[in-house]
């Protein structure tokens, strides 16, 4: 997903009618400024309990890595939620090879983080043909 632009990000698990920021910054980098995000309360704001909390996350200014979310409260009480954005998935040995005019073929995909890969689609390209 890095580098795809805005991205949803839902939060669950607490209450979170209380929180009045979202910021994030990348973890491990003392002297980061966090950078304020826009969320929404699944009921809207000042409305009771909040189960739920959406924010969104620009892929694309933010890279592959490890980063801190931070929830501030309206009492100034601030909540850091560590979390990773994994890398891309890579796949070696490209291009692949494929015979034409076989009706059914497997091929081994190799790479890294190969489990993220939710569909694969093959396209042929066929070269000129000389008798």
């Amino acid at each position: 997903m890095e580098g795809t632009g805005p991205v949803k990000v839902q939060l669950t698990g607490t209450d979170f009618e209380f929180v009045e920021k979202v910021a994030m910054a990348k973890a491990g980098d003392k002297k980061a400024t966090p950078k304020e995000i826009s969320f929404d309360l699944s009921k809207g704001k000042a409305q009771g309990d909040q189960e739920n909390m959406e924010t969104e996350v620009d892929t694309s200014a933010w890279g592959a890595g490890s980063y801190r979310l931070i929830l501030t409260q309206t009492n100034g009480h601030r909540t850091t939620l560590p979390g990773d954005s994994p890398s891309d998935p890579t796949l070696e040995g490209l291009p692949l090879r494929a015979n034409v005019g076989e009706p059914q073929q497997t091929m081994v995909l190799r790479g890294t983080r190969l489990e993220h890969i939710t569909r694969v689609t093959l396209l042929m390209r066929c070269g000129s043909f000389r008798p």
